[in-house]
């Protein structure tokens, strides 16, 4: 991105953080990981978004995803579904 642009990588990584709050990678990632959740909330399986996103092993998008919502796919799935109910 930083070479499109025509930036150093320090001078894109410095102006990215200043203009959006986060690098350039948390800011992908906080991105990537709320596409999925509108994915499961679509009623995707964990599966079919793992594989949607970008993971090649769905037990590597379960932990990121829990590391960033704090609660597994199919869980976040099931709080929405049971939120909506209420």
């Amino acid at each position: 991105v930083a070479h499109s642009l025509g930036l150093s990588i320090s001078i894109f990584k410095r102006v990215f953080k200043e203009m959006y709050g986060a690098s350039f990678y948390e800011y992908y990632l906080n991105k990537k990981m709320k596409y999925a959740a509108d994915l499961l909330l679509k009623g995707l399986r964990g599966g079919l978004v793992s594989e949607m996103i970008g993971y090649s092993q769905p037990i590597k998008f379960t932990k990121m995803f829990k590391k960033h919502f704090g609660v597994t796919p199919k869980k976040y799935q099931l709080q929405y579904k049971n939120a909506n109910v209420a």
